[in-house]
């Protein structure tokens, strides 16, 4: 059964096809791309000038607080510490208020305010010598910013609140297990962010959350991988896990399984290059790792490990084409 092309998406790679299959002249194509909002004007522009500079902005004063406090760290005394965040947080929590977090001036706000929360909390732990470790401090910080996520509704605190959840998760493992449970540790780290890309997806398509756009897809996906490709790599090569076997055997499967979810959900439902590509990759990586263990990389050996490697790219990278090239009219 053949796709009907008026159905998909107008992209600006199907329509420069048509232009060049001479489907379209040039008027028609400028015209398509500025209907379907792909001709960038002048008020596109402004906008995204105006939400670059106020999140650079954020970044900058955010980064000046920091390195304020490390450089005068030994002439602060205890109310100068505290007094400062404590007014930093509040003016920011006040802009928020003020400007409301249906507006990016708000969500901004309320980031700045999640990011000064932080290093409230890592002040009070320097200066009384709680004696809490670093797990508790990413920990506390992810369950007092949990409500400013919610309300924000916007992408960066939303990455920012999984960033502290993964560290948290991370150090409690590193300050707590023995060294050759850590694979575990990586592997619960997968299964979040591979929830965390699931609930992003259901609620994109659903429009609920404030989680639209495709660039947070990417960081969700390299990430679930990064951790699931670790943890294998530590049941492949870590001699000290009694149980490795049945470790190596769970972690393969779920890399599989969520590889096999991202080559058919972003290549058939919702195309993304970058997800193919880093799935993939992953792949490359994981059966390296396992020719290195089973062949003996010296010699004539490591030769061919070589030339698997370049088989296994030029391969992907020939299916990448090939994909990418159905997705074209």
């Amino acid at each position: 059964m053949q796709p009907n092309w008026l159905e998909r998406p107008a992209t600006r790679t199907r329509l420069h096809r048509l232009a060049e299959a001479g489907v379209i002249d040039q008027p028609a194509l400028d015209r398509a791309l500025a209907l379907a909002g792909l001709l960038p004007v002048r008020q596109t522009w402004r906008s995204f000038v105006d939400r670059l500079l106020l999140l650079l902005g954020v970044v900058f004063l955010l980064a000046g607080v920091i390195f304020f406090f490390a450089y005068n760290w030994a002439f602060l005394g205890r109310f100068a510490k505290f007094g400062l965040i404590e007014v930093g947080l509040l003016l920011a929590a006040g802009v928020a208020w003020h400007q409301g977090v249906e507006r990016l001036t708000g969500q901004a706000a309320t980031l700045a305010a999640a990011l000064l929360l932080g290093a409230f909390l890592a002040v009070f732990g320097q200066t009384y010598q709680t004696g809490a470790d670093a797990y508790q401090l990413f920990g506390t910080w992810a369950l007092l910013a949990t409500p400013w996520v919610l309300l924000a509704r916007f992408q960066p605190l939303w990455l920012l609140w999984l960033a502290l959840l993964n560290a948290t998760l991370l150090l409690w493992a590193l300050q707590t297990w023995e060294p050759r449970n850590l694979a575990v540790c990586y592997l619960l780290a997968f299964l979040l962010d591979s929830a965390a890309l699931a609930g992003w997806e259901l609620s994109a398509r659903r429009g609920i959350g404030g989680l639209g756009g495709d660039w947070p897809r990417g960081f969700l996906t390299v990430g679930a991988l990064f951790f699931v490709v670790v943890g294998n790599g530590i049941f492949t090569f870590d001699d000290r896990i009694e149980w490795a076997g049945v470790g190596w055997s769970l972690a393969t499967l779920l890399h599989l399984g969520f590889v096999g979810f991202c080559l058919s959900f972003y290549r058939r439902r919702r195309f993304d290059a970058l997800v193919l590509a880093a799935s993939l990759f992953s792949v490359i990586v994981v059966v390296t790792m396992w020719l290195i263990e089973l062949v003996p990389f010296e010699g004539k050996w490591a030769l061919l490990i070589g030339l698997a490697v370049v088989a296994e790219t030029a391969g992907a990278a020939a299916w990448l084409r090939a994909v990418a090239a159905k997705e074209k009219p």
